[in-house]
């Protein structure tokens, strides 16, 4: 029997990101917070340019020991905030379960930035609860979530853990100011999508 595909809370949500990537034509993206470079990976199977980007240099170096050779792809050190890679703006750019190490705001801003006009921003992200409904959604995702554990092979990605800072709501208002007419959805696995389309300049 072969063994498990990796898998794990955030590349559950690969094959969705993936998805509105290839919703149209593009020619550069960036993931950002890619640790171990998997997503990067598979968005440059189809995408001729694309860079994944982390602060920490040993993740950054691990996911290009484990993507050797893979055209137009490579990886570099530093902090999205402040680090300006040469193709920017992107057509694409992907945040999975990285922006709740961010501070929020600044965050969705330089995410806004890096997408190139035309191009499109997905962002995966994580919040925390601060109602009594989110405690409830929480609770009742729980046994779900188990579920569709079992069988799978748990992929450890190695990178830092986090626990998110801001609540649904807040993220949800962030995301509304600052980009607008945007799609934002709760999700399972105590997860959050995004989906930004910039105008066309």
């Amino acid at each position: 029997m072969p063994p498990a595909k990796p898998w794990n809370h955030n590349i559950a949500y690969f094959p969705f990101i993936e998805k509105v990537a290839r919703s149209q034509s593009r020619r550069s993206a960036i993931d950002v917070g890619t640790g171990d470079g998997m997503l990067a990976a598979r968005l440059a199977e189809f995408i001729p340019i694309v860079v994944g980007l982390d602060v920490d240099e040993a993740q950054a170096d691990a996911a290009a020991a484990a993507h050797p050779s893979v055209p137009g792809l490579r990886f570099e050190t530093g902090d999205v905030l402040t680090k300006h890679p040469k193709e920017e703006p992107f057509d694409f750019v992907a945040c999975s379960a990285t922006i709740h190490h961010l501070d929020l705001m600044p965050a969705l801003r330089r995410l806004r930035e890096l997408t190139a006009p035309g191009g499109t921003l997905v962002i995966v992200g994580l919040a925390t609860n601060s109602s009594a409904l989110d405690w409830l959604i929480a609770a009742a995702s729980a046994v779900p979530v188990r579920l569709a554990r079992i069988g799978r092979g748990w992929h450890d990605h190695g990178a830092p853990r986090q626990d998110p800072r801001d609540s649904w709501t807040e993220v949800r208002r962030a995301v509304r100011a600052e980009l607008p007419d945007s799609q934002w959805r709760r999700r399972f696995y105590w997860r959050y999508s995004v989906v930004w389309n910039r105008a066309s300049a």
